[in-house]
Order: C-alpha cells, then sequence, then structure tokens
C-alpha cells in the first residue's frame, strides 16, 4: 500500500472473501483523498473511517458502519458539509434500521405524484434498481437539491440525483438525473 501513487485516480480492490483489508490501510491519505473507491471485499471500515472518506464514488462490504454513521454522512451533506462532489455510494450490508438513518433529516417516500412528475427520471432509475424502497432526502442548506436514497435487501446506495437549476427569469427548479457507476 505504501508504494501507492500519491495522487489516485480510481481505486479498486479484490481480495478472497475471508480476508479482510486491515484497517490501518484505510487511513493512509491516498485511499481517504481517491475520488473513486471500490472495495469488492470485506475493508472493515468502521463509521470514523467511512466518513472521513473523500470519494465522490464509492461502493464496498459495510458490515461496520452503523445506522448512526450512515445517518451522520447524510446529515453532513444535507448541511453543506459532505464530500464536495458527491455522487454516489453502495453500501453492502445485512441491514440497516430506516428510523435511525434518516432521523433528522428532511425526507420523503417516492410517491405516485412524483413518478408521474419525474417519469423520464424514474423510468432510468428504476432501469437499474427494479422497484425498490426509495426516498428523497432534501438538502437543508438548498431545497432544489436532494439525495435519493435506495433500500433494497443487503444493500443501500444513495445518489445525488437533485439537482438546482437557475433560469435566466432568476427562477429555480430541481432537475432529477440518474447516472450510475454500475
Amino acid at each position: 500500500m505504501q508504494r501507492l501513487p500519491i495522487q489516485l485516480n480510481d481505486l479498486s480492490l479484490a481480495t478472497l472473501p475471508e480476508v479482510t483489508i486491515p484497517s490501518d490501510y484505510l487511513n493512509i491519505p491516498h485511499i481517504i483523498q481517491c475520488p473513486q473507491l471500490l472495495l469488492f471485499c470485506e475493508p472493515g471500515l468502521n463509521n470514523e473511517q467511512f466518513l472521513r472518506l473523500q470519494a465522490t464514488h464509492m461502493a464496498f462490504n459495510s458490515e461496520n458502519i452503523t445506522d448512526v454513521g450512515i445517518n451522520e454522512f447524510l446529515m453532513r451533506w444535507a448541511r453543506g458539509n459532505g464530500i464536495r462532489g458527491f455522487q454516489e455510494a453502495h453500501l453492502w450490508h445485512k441491514g440497516y434500521a430506516n428510523s435511525t438513518m434518516f432521523e433528522g433529516l428532511v425526507f420523503s417516500e417516492w410517491d405516485e405524484e412524483f413518478k408521474m412528475q419525474e417519469w423520464l427520471f424514474v423510468a432510468d432509475f428504476e432501469s437499474v434498481w427494479g422497484n425498490t424502497i426509495r426516498y428523497q432526502v432534501q438538502s437543508i442548506i438548498d431545497p432544489y437539491e436532494s439525495l435519493t436514497f435506495v433500500i433494497k435487501p443487503g444493500c443501500i446506495a444513495i445518489y445525488h440525483t437533485g439537482r438546482r437549476v437557475d433560469t435566466r427569469d432568476g427562477d429555480s427548479f430541481t432537475r432529477y438525473k440518474f447516472n450510475s457507476m454500475n
């Protein structure tokens, strides 16, 4: 790990399922600051390490990341203190408790009105995720920005999908767009 370049753009690691990456490796600045982090192994990340990551695209097994850690990740983003340029996170886990993850956040489950108004976005999203449980998590500092939070057995995914658009007339609205690294 010490031989990694100082500036990594993308790090993908895969090991045997029974091998866990040592926790101290995950504290190396090269990894913490890597923009795209895909760990197809057991990284052994804890809440503190997860919250220090600066990856705009990330995917990994998250057995040691708790609902509280995910809530803190969402709260930081909602308050404008999250990862700059964040796009998506995929966390594989046996299960989370929804009530804890959304505590203190403004969020709503996709309802029929949302699905009809944003039908093209919803169709794009469903082409990848199917009919899963989905929520929009609002930014506290900008009501036109939001994350889409997906809950599927064994996995949660978080995408920055709602983006502010300002018109020439000074009006603002949310444009929903879905791009996945999958």
